[in-house]
């Protein structure tokens, strides 16, 4: 029995304008994808982003997205908001990066498997939104190295290929 999780299909827009429409948007073979709920929960993202932008830069395979993930509500809701993650986020490259995703929270989760908004977490993709590995909270030295050993040998097995595999009997893994 096929166990495959997929990324579900979301559109969002950058902070810097472009108009992405995922998992199609994810162009590389390994995709993070930093998943964030709360204002308050954005040092565990920036924890995950060191890593990320160096693996980003050595590999030309991989890629990354910081997604906050917020409560569909109106589009001048959604203007307030983004204007004020760009008044906070002044690089350019860190806007191209950030994709505010205005959607069904509970939905959201529940199409992930994941269990609170209480919780970030770092989403390894491979090609077409295949869900990899889920990481929650913030990165430690442990999480931060097994992204880089998946990454480098592209070892990650979707989940439910393999028990014995990297991602074993979930791909949800607290860190």
């Amino acid at each position: 029995m096929d166990q495959s999780v997929f990324f579900p299909q979301v559109t969002g827009v950058s902070l810097a304008g472009e108009r992405l429409e995922f998992p199609a948007s994810f162009g590389a073979d390994r995709t993070l994808a930093v998943i964030a709920f709360w204002e308050w929960q954005q040092p565990m993202v920036d924890s995950w982003l060191g890593t990320a932008r160096r693996l980003e830069f050595q590999q030309p395979a991989f890629e990354y997205f910081e997604m906050p993930v917020i409560e569909a509500s109106t589009p001048d809701d959604h203007r307030f908001i983004d204007n004020g993650m760009r008044s906070a986020i002044t690089d350019r490259r860190a806007r191209e990066k950030t994709i505010p995703l205005y959607v069904d929270t509970a939905g959201f989760l529940r199409s992930l498997g994941l269990p609170t908004e209480d919780e970030i977490y770092a989403v390894l993709l491979g090609e077409s939104g295949l869900i990899l590995r889920i990481w929650a909270g913030s990165a430690t030295p442990t999480a931060s190295g097994q992204l880089e050993e998946l990454v480098d040998t592209g070892a990650a097995l979707p989940f439910g290929s393999s028990l014995d595999g990297p991602i074993g009997a979930s791909i949800y893994t607290p860190t």
